[in-house]
């Protein structure tokens, strides 16, 4: 720890899933993407006994949920469209 800030190096996909810590904990989890098919990723490092942590969807495309939660800060459809026509947000209107 430098300067008593807890920190580790940055680690990828492949090391990560190497690591005998995950296994042990039964970390690796698989679920179903819209887009990528099927992914693997770290489930959560907590494990509670009463309440049991479970992924319940896939992680989000670019800019999947962009729109309601402009629309939550009280931007309006006219806003929306001419945020997508300025590309400045994804267009997601044929999903």
């Amino acid at each position: 720890m430098a300067h008593d800030v807890p920190a580790s190096r940055v680690r990828d996909m492949a090391e990560l899933f190497d690591d005998p810590q995950v296994a042990a904990r039964d970390m690796r989890v698989t679920v179903d993407h819209p887009t990528a098919g099927e992914v693997e990723f770290p489930e959560s490092p907590m494990k509670f006994s009463r309440t049991p942590t479970t992924v319940r969807r896939h992680p989000p495309t670019l800019g999947e949920h962009t729109e309601s939660v402009l629309r939550e800060y009280g931007y309006a459809a006219a806003d929306l469209a001419r945020l997508v026509d300025a590309d400045a947000i994804p267009d997601h209107s044929d999903q």
